[in-house]
């Protein structure tokens, strides 16, 4: 382990020197601004048309790797990914790497499939995550992390019951997400501008045989709400989000005045 050089002129981490070190004279003329990635994959019906992502658990499960911050193509969507291309224009210091494993609210009474409405939810959000491995790998080859994804997760699930008696289950962590979840550097780990970091997935035995015999997910048909008895569909997207932050180092901004 190479320790931080207290030397302005050396810029480094806790896995080296940045030889030349050319990175010590860049940031002399930048500023620091903090930045959070996120990246997405979905498993839900329409789901395919993005890159990476999948139809129905079957794919899900038997994918040879599941890849976040690779490059999205086919308009995902902010909500889902803020990086559609595979590598950084900024480098950055990440200190933190977190995951959330989000499933739609299951409503029994409105599912076209049934799992959706009770047993899946609790088992994508609570017992997948012990049970799927991830790596973090810089520029295709250099493992700097791998553990399961439940020592990344930032929060758990919750089951409640709606007032009619139809078994409702909904994801939470005592009321919301914590932030001080989730694996944090000792150190902050450097990544160039222009390089590439990627997370990969695998989904291990049992889950992975479970999902791989499921159909589904489906959809909730929802009462439009007009006395028709008319019905809209509404897709169940589960989604596994990859986070990782800290501060990228830009070209100054624009001057601006506080009044």
């Amino acid at each position: 382990m190479v320790e931080q050089s207290l030397d302005p002129e050396v810029v480094a981490d806790g896995r080296g020197i940045v030889p030349p070190n050319i990175a010590a004279l860049i940031r002399k003329v930048r500023i620091a601004e903090e930045r959070i990635r996120y990246d997405s994959i979905c498993i839900g019906i329409g789901a395919s048309k993005v890159s990476g992502w999948f139809e129905d658990w079957e794919a899900f499960a038997t994918a040879d790797s599941l890849r976040w911050f690779g490059g999205r193509q086919g308009g995902p969507g902010k909500s889902f990914t803020n990086q559609s291309a595979e590598r950084n224009d900024f480098a950055q210091d990440i200190r933190y790497f977190k995951c959330e494993f989000i499933a739609p609210v299951g409503i029994s009474n409105i599912e076209t499939n049934g799992n959706d409405g009770m047993n899946l939810p609790l088992l994508f959000s609570q017992l997948l995550p012990t049970m799927m491995h991830v790596s973090v790998v810089m520029s295709d080859t250099d493992e700097i992390l791998s553990l399961p994804a439940s020592e990344m997760t930032t929060g758990n699930v919750g089951m409640d019951l709606s007032s009619a008696g139809a078994p409702t289950v909904i994801t939470k962590v005592g009321g919301g997400n914590n932030a001080r979840n989730g694996f944090f550097w000792p150190t902050p780990v450097m990544v160039a501008a222009k390089s590439r970091m990627t997370f990969e997935g695998r989904i291990d035995r049992p889950m992975r045989e479970t999902l791989q015999a499921l159909v589904g997910p489906g959809s909730k048909d929802l009462p439009k709400g007009d006395g028709s008895g008319d019905v809209v569909s509404m897709k169940n997207w589960y989604q596994i989000k990859m986070y990782c932050g800290g501060p990228r180092v830009v070209q100054p901004r624009g001057a601006r005045s506080s009044a």
